[in-house]
């Protein structure tokens, strides 16, 4: 009879490890999914742009939930670096007379500030509302973000992004699908807040026969910041539009 208890004991305790080997690997697996709990009450309103919001960071295809604090720290703030118009696309005037070639025109670009800043929110998913007592929904994102010039002319566009002291991007895009948790009622979008480096300075008119032309005036261009992931940098936000 004792050897039969031993037995039982013995099978029991077997089981017991078994369970709680895959329980802790369900719990692993879960912790890998995408998903976003949602909850109206840790949402504020960013002054910016007078949204109901709640912030969120991509950190490692994952977006994990950042305070209001820091939120705010980070997007009313910018960093500005001044650079004292060290690029000039990398010429003097006496490298770019010549006089025997065919004439033409160009501009050249001195950058003289550095910033880095965030842009407008930017919706980048369908509408999501929940009508039952809990919902989870997924939804794809796709954020898309582009650079922008204070002129309209390729030619001077070029010369900027080529002057810049940092390596200049036109476009860059983050794709990914999660799974928002929200309670009954909920509804909004998914937006995403881009970072953006700012280059501003000064353009110049130069002909290769005459050099420069006397024709100058100020410029900026803003370029998509990018992650060491290459996507585009920024904060994802729920915006709620229910209230």
């Amino acid at each position: 009879m004792k050897k039969v208890i031993k037995k039982l004991m013995s099978l029991g305790l077997c089981l017991t490890l078994g369970l709680v080997a895959l329980s802790g690997s369900a719990t692993a697996a879960d912790s890998n999914n995408r998903f976003v709990t949602l909850n109206k009450k840790d949402a504020f309103v960013d002054p910016s742009s007078g949204l109901l919001i709640i912030p969120f960071k991509k950190e490692k295809d994952k977006l994990v939930p950042v305070s209001k604090r820091e939120y705010l720290d980070s997007t009313q703030k910018p960093i500005v670096t001044k650079d004292q118009g060290s690029n000039t696309h990398g010429k003097s005037q006496l490298d770019i007379i010549s006089p025997t070639a065919d004439y033409r025109e160009y501009w050249l670009y001195t950058e003289t500030l550095t910033s880095t800043e965030y842009g407008t929110i930017q919706q980048v998913s369908s509408g999501i509302t929940c009508t039952t007592p809990t919902c989870s929904i997924s939804k794809a994102v796709t954020a898309t973000v582009s650079a922008s010039f204070s002129t309209s002319a390729t030619i001077e566009q070029d010369a900027i992004a080529a002057g810049a002291s940092f390596t200049w991007q036109y476009q860059l895009t983050d794709q990914s699908t999660y799974q928002f948790n929200l309670n009954q009622g909920d509804s909004g979008y998914i937006g995403f807040k881009p970072r953006f480096n700012r280059s501003s300075g000064v353009l110049k008119k130069y002909s290769n026969w005459d050099g420069y032309l006397g024709i100058s005036k100020n410029a900026w261009g803003l370029s998509p910041k990018k992650t060491s992931n290459g996507e585009a940098d920024g904060y994802y936000v729920f915006v709620y539009t229910d209230y």
